[in-house]
Order: structure tokens, then C-alpha cells, then sequence
């Protein structure tokens, strides 16, 4: 038996076009590269767009040496956690190298023990560089997470027939390096175009992220300074009477 359907809906493909025509400008004008060309200052060579998929000369170590040397960094440490140096590097190693909002997210579903010790670390160090510079989180990389060395115990350790040995408590120290995200180098270091876009959306991101962080604080010195003017006003109106 064979079914047929009608339907009142009319064709819509004028429809389909124009809004397929709004999105090929929309994503144009978000991954459409602004001043994102590479000139090296000894040579004078220009290494082209970053956007474009094609193989392109890699950078120098020295180029990108210097870029990153121009980054801000921000350092954390926390000292004498009860740990193994070797069993708490576990956890460190998990958040060097990546992002710092990637690394929180590792640390948050890690089981390891003193994983949210580490994790607070790095929130503690994101809140010195939003301070001093207003970074947010979006903005920033963990360039360093490592542990080293600290104080050990010897302790007593009861064994068989009356003999006794020395037992080892490990303490350890935890350092941290933030580093701000240098975006076009790591947008012109990716090899194919959906990593190029990743970077592209993360940078927009993090503009956003940064603009409302500072309209949040021009609004709360905004406040501060109306309540200092109110009172003020207060206390002038007290002297005067």
C-alpha cells in the first residue's frame, strides 16, 4: 500500500540560502585575521596569514624565544605538604603545558590525593595576575607545575626480634608558573585550519572575558567612590552643624 503526505509548507529554499549566506559572513567576520601577520625583525620576512592552511615556514626558536619572553608570568608556590615529592609530581604533571582553564578541569575529575591542593594553587596565583594586571583565567597558561624536595622526618620503625629500623616522613614544596597566552603564535603554530579556529574562538573568548572583568571593576570603583562622596557629604553636613 503505498502512503503519500501532503503538506501545506512552502518552499523554502530562498530561505535556506540567505540564512546559509549570514553564516558563511558571520564565521568570516570572527575568523577574518586582523593585523595577524608575522615580520621578523632581523630579516624583514613577512611569514603571510595566519588563517591560511597552507604549510608554513616555522618560526625560528629564537622568534619565538623572544615573543614569549615578552609574556607576563606570575609564580605560586605552596610549602611543606605532607606528599611524596614523586606522588604529588603525578598531579603537577597532569596541568603542565596546557591551559589554565583545561588544567583546572583535569585536576577537578582527578582522584589523585592533594589533586584540589594543586588546583588551588593555580586559583590562587590566576588571582595575583588579575590584580596586578587583570588577567582572567581565559588569558593564561601553566608554563611550570613541579615539585621539589622539602624537610624529611625520621621517625622509628618497630621490627621482628626486638630490631628496629628508620622510617621516612617526605615533605614537599609546589611551584607554579602562569604565563600569559601569546594568541597569534599559537594560532600560526597550528598545522591545520580547525585547530587555527579553535585558537581563533579561545582568543575571542578571552577578549570577552577581559572586558567584562573590567567593566565589573569600573562599576565597583564607581560605587566605592559614591559611597566615600556620600560620606563625606555626611560628615561635612555634621561639621557644619
Amino acid at each position: 500500500m503505498k502512503r503519500e503526505f501532503s503538506s501545506n509548507a512552502t518552499n523554502n529554499n530562498d530561505d535556506d540560502d540567505q540564512l546559509q549566506q549570514q553564516q558563511q559572513q558571520h564565521q568570516q567576520g570572527v575568523l577574518s585575521p586582523s593585523n595577524n601577520v608575522f615580520t621578523d625583525s632581523e630579516t624583514g620576512k613577512t611569514f603571510g596569514v595566519i588563517l591560511d592552511t597552507r604549510k608554513l615556514p616555522r618560526l625560528k626558536p629564537s622568534v619565538v624565544k623572544r615573543r614569549l619572553d615578552k609574556c607576563k608570568t606570575y609564580i605560586g608556590r605552596e610549602k611543606g605538604i605532607r606528599q611524596s615529592p614523586w606522588k604529588l609530581n603525578r598531579v603537577c604533571q597532569l596541568a603542565a603545558g596546557l591551559t589554565l582553564e583545561e588544567a583546572l578541569t583535569q585536576l577537578k575529575f582527578c582522584d589523585i590525593k592533594n589533586s584540589d591542593l594543586v588546583a588551588k594553587v593555580l586559583k590562587r596565583t590566576s588571582n595575583l595576575s588579575d590584580i596586578r594586571d587583570g588577567l582572567q583565567i581565559s588569558q593564561l597558561e601553566v608554563k611550570e607545575c613541579f615539585t621539589t624536595k622539602s624537610l624529611m622526618l625520621r621517625r622509628i620503625k618497630p621490627m621482628g626480634r626486638g630490631r628496629h629500623g628508620v622510617m621516612h616522613h617526605k615533605f614537599s614544596h609546589i611551584r607554579v608558573v602562569l604565563r600569559e597566552i601569546d594568541f597569534p603564535l599559537r594560532i600560526y603554530q597550528q598545522r591545520s585550519f580547525n585547530q587555527k579556529k579553535k585558537w581563533m574562538f579561545h582568543q575571542q573568548r578571552a577578549a570577552q572575558d577581559a572586558q567584562a572583568a573590567k567593566a565589573k571593576r569600573e562599576e565597583t570603583d564607581r560605587l566605592v567612590k559614591q559611597s566615600e562622596d556620600q560620606l563625606q557629604a555626611r560628615k561635612d553636613a555634621a561639621a557644619a552643624s
